[in-house]
């Protein structure tokens, strides 16, 4: 009998398959389940188009390289592509999907940064760092939190 050392961070479930024991674990570091339109609303950021879908728009200036993003016509997002800064807006709407849509920027343009919710409050956390959010806040692109 062969015993394999694995690190399991997290059990989910142990399932029997064909009298053998399979373990399913989950990765400490979860990703953001992106849903379809933040997958093109992405594409369109990165490419620097105009695009709309459904709630959400994306609009590209060539004066200011930098793209803004929509949620219910509300600005929830301008990103800048020449500094690769972002800044951050609920509108004050702190809802999931603007939750949603900001997570799926930041897993874009600034990846590991994510915004979080605990006791109804809304947070930025990278790495290990976490700031309070709030509406307007800039993201400067650095190896850590910096907030403008």
């Amino acid at each position: 009998m062969y015993i394999f050392r694995v690190p399991v961070h997290k059990v989910s479930t142990i399932l029997t398959i064909g009298g053998t024991f399979r373990i399913l674990y989950k990765s400490t570091k979860q990703r953001h389940l992106m849903r379809k339109i933040e997958q093109q609303m992405n594409r369109a950021i990165v490419n620097k188009n105009d695009w709309a879908n459904s709630n959400t728009q994306v609009n590209y200036n060539n004066l200011t390289n930098c793209s803004s993003i929509y949620l219910h016509g509300h600005l929830i997002c301008t990103f800048c592509h020449e500094t690769l800064a972002v800044k951050l807006s609920s509108c004050g709407y702190q809802t999931n999907t603007t939750k949603s849509r900001l997570n799926a920027i930041l897993e874009e343009v600034k990846y590991g940064c994510k915004v979080f919710q605990k006791n109804f409050n809304w947070f930025v956390k990278y790495d290990d760092d976490i700031a309070n959010f709030w509406d307007g806040m800039i993201l400067i692109d650095a190896n850590h939190l910096e907030v403008a």
